[in-house]
């Protein structure tokens, strides 16, 4: 079912902490969106961005960010559903680095903890141009 506004904007908020971590080359920020778990899952949109378990998506972080990156994130639709203390949603826009515009897809499952949405499972990809 479609989220309510509230759960919408909380949702995009979590995309927008998302965004800035990545603008800020935050790692730990990076982490801190997601549920911690065993279970955490991460696909990330290059090849061999796979991670299972809070420690992996960590190790996974804390490699691609040891390097600085410039990017940020630019979302042209958004769409949040949710029942109960699960949200799921789709975003279409691009990543923006050095100037360049690339199309970036992401999908994710995220739990209401503490009254904080957090990623469950994140996946992304970068369709053909």
């Amino acid at each position: 079912m479609r989220a309510d506004p509230v759960t919408e904007r909380e949702v995009l908020a979590l995309l927008d902490r998302y965004g800035e971590a990545l603008r800020n080359n935050d790692p730990e920020a990076l982490i801190g969106i997601f549920t911690g778990d065993d279970d955490t899952m991460l696909i990330g949109a290059i090849s061999g961005e796979f991670a299972v378990g809070a420690e992996a998506v960590a190790a996974l972080f804390r490699r691609v960010f040891a390097e600085p990156q410039h990017m940020r994130m630019a979302w042209d639709r958004v769409e949040v559903f949710c029942s109960g203390e699960v949200a799921w949603f789709a975003a279409d826009g691009a990543i923006v680095a050095w100037d360049t515009r690339i199309p970036y897809r992401l999908t994710g499952v995220l739990e209401r903890r503490d009254g904080q949405w957090r990623f469950a499972q994140f996946h992304a990809s970068c369709p053909p141009q």
